[in-house]
């Protein structure tokens, strides 16, 4: 197999999103609780509500980056500049509302993200999933 860096992508929203998500479990739980935490934390006068909104939709965001750089299909173009402006997206929006752990974790995100999307095709036939060449 060789490691592409797609592969490295997808590693690096998966920690990501790995983080996030076992943030959400340690937030919510125990789960007999959590619909009632829920409404406290998106309760209109909680202070702490758009960050915690913006938290959630960076989690759901960061997953589906993941998930779709572990599929060949990642290195096509056209999801290719998809992803990438994702992930730019989420970089912005930890500038915004994060601490310095998930603006460098989004940044080396974007990283791989524009390596992934401006790897050159040395393939006959352009955007196909085959056309990535391996890392030497």
């Amino acid at each position: 197999m060789n490691i592409t860096p797609r592969h490295l992508a997808a590693a690096q929203f998966t920690i990501i999103g790995t983080f996030q998500v076992a943030a959400w479990w340690m937030l919510l739980s125990p789960v007999n609780r959590a619909v009632e935490q829920l409404r406290f934390i998106f309760a209109p006068g909680y202070e702490l509500r758009q960050f915690f909104a913006w938290l959630a939709l960076a989690t759901f965001i960061t997953v589906a980056i993941a998930l779709a750089y572990w599929f060949k299909q990642a290195a096509v173009r056209p999801l290719a500049s998809i992803l990438f402006c994702a992930s730019g997206l989420l970089l912005v929006l930890s500038l915004w509302w994060f601490d310095t752990t998930f603006i460098f974790s989004y940044g080396l995100g974007l990283f791989c993200a524009a390596w992934v999307r401006f790897w050159p095709n040395m393939a006959v036939k352009r955007d196909t999933p085959q056309a990535a060449r391996p890392l030497p």
